[in-house]
Order: C-alpha cells, then sequence, then structure tokens
C-alpha cells in the first residue's frame, strides 16, 4: 500500500508544507523539510501558483519565511503567476516584519513590477485608497501604512515614486488623489513621497488617472 507522501497535494493543490508554512507551525516546517524532498516541497505550487514561501509571505507569517529563508536556503526570486514577486505578497499581508525582511534579504525586489507594472509600493498606496474612507483621519491604519511606504522608499535599492504602471499611474500620483485634502489620512504619505522625488530627482510625474485592480490578488 502506498504510504503518504510529503508531496501528496489536496484539491487545491497544497501539499502539507502550504499549511505547515501558512500556520506558521515552525517544527512541523522543520520535520517536513528534514528529509530528502525538502527542494521539491519548496518548489510546490498550489492551485493559486503559490509556494508554501509565498503562501507564508502572503499571510504575514515572518517566522516562516524567515526559518525557509535561513535554515533552507529559500529562493526569494519566484514570482507568481501575475508576475508578483514575494515582496507585492508581504506588502499585501501589510506585515511589518515581513516586508522588513524581505525588503532586507532582497532589495531589489522594491524595483520589481508584476504583470500590471505595479512595484511593491503601487499596492500599498491601492490599499490606502481602497480603505480611504473606512479609515478615519489619525487613525493607527495610516501611520502603519506610512511604516510600510518608509520601509519601501528608504530600502538600499527602494521602490520608485515616479513608476507609472500600466494605468499610467505613479505611486506619487495615487497619493495626491487624497494627500492634499486631509491632514492625518494620506497627506504625511504624500508629504514622504514627494520628498523622495526631490532627493532623487527623477523625470516628471505622468498626470493620467487610472484605477488598479483590488491589492488581494492571491489566495491560498
Amino acid at each position: 500500500e502506498k504510504g503518504v507522501s510529503t508531496l501528496d497535494q489536496n484539491s487545491e493543490g497544497n501539499i502539507p508544507l502550504h499549511y505547515a508554512s501558512l500556520q506558521s507551525m515552525g517544527s512541523t516546517v522543520v520535520a517536513l523539510l528534514g528529509g530528502p524532498s525538502s527542494d521539491a516541497q519548496l518548489a510546490s505550487k498550489n492551485g493559486s501558483g503559490l509556494t508554501p514561501l509565498e503562501v507564508a509571505s502572503f499571510y504575514g507569517c515572518s517566522d516562516i519565511v524567515k526559518l525557509l529563508r535561513s535554515d533552507f536556503s529559500a529562493d526569494f526570486s519566484g514570482k507568481t503567476l501575475n508576475s508578483q514577486t514575494l515582496l507585492h505578497l508581504a506588502v499585501q499581508s501589510g506585515d511589518i516584519e515581513t516586508v522588513g525582511y524581505v525588503c532586507s534579504e532582497e532589495p531589489s525586489l522594491c524595483e520589481a513590477v508584476d504583470d500590471g507594472g505595479n512595484t511593491a509600493l503601487h499596492l500599498v498606496l491601492q490599499r490606502g485608497l481602497d480603505c480611504y474612507e473606512e479609515w478615519q483621519e489619525g487613525a493607527h491604519e495610516w501611520t502603519h501604512l506610512k511604516s510600510l511606504v518608509q520601509l519601501l522608499v528608504t530600502n538600499g535599492r527602494s521602490s520608485d515614486p515616479s513608476l507609472a504602471n500600466s494605468h499610467g499611474l505613479t505611486p506619487l500620483r495615487m497619493a495626491e488623489v487624497e494627500g492634499p485634502q486631509d491632514e492625518g489620512r494620506m497627506r504625511p504619505i504624500l508629504e514622504l513621497l514627494k520628498s523622495c522625488v526631490r532627493s532623487s530627482a527623477p523625470s516628471s510625474t505622468p498626470s493620467v488617472q487610472g484605477s488598479l485592480p483590488p491589492s488581494r490578488t492571491a489566495s491560498l
């Protein structure tokens, strides 16, 4: 009779390592990766096209992201079906520790774009626009969002606030949609982005307006 394999997939394409990563079960992750199939497990993609590392990043499981990197040399250069990087996934989790760690390990990901031309910074700004009415002025969510932006624009190879996506939108332009109208919502983020643009002296910001798809584009 055939035994259970660490590479056995369920109907959604998940192997045990996907679930152990999602649940931040560090000891289980170590046990699963202790055999000869460790490389195959790390490379296994579920029905959404996500590896266990990408699942951990998307759900903000920073302990697992760090464990897979430090103990099992997980590759941070992979991309999802729509060309999102590990950093794109991390910012969608909103977890500061995960975003900071991925940035520090692979600074070049700050410059990477997905199929829609979006950097991770675009996705962070879109989150602010999506929740503009929901989050009250001065709410802690805005401070948290600014912290994410700060990580992305002050990293060694930072996201460019003046880079336009396929809709013609730059992160700076996205912040300008609501930024000038308030003191405690998007405006502090807008000022931060403007200071980055002034210091790097990039090309002028396109004025084309458009919309982005919802930021939460991946799922287990």
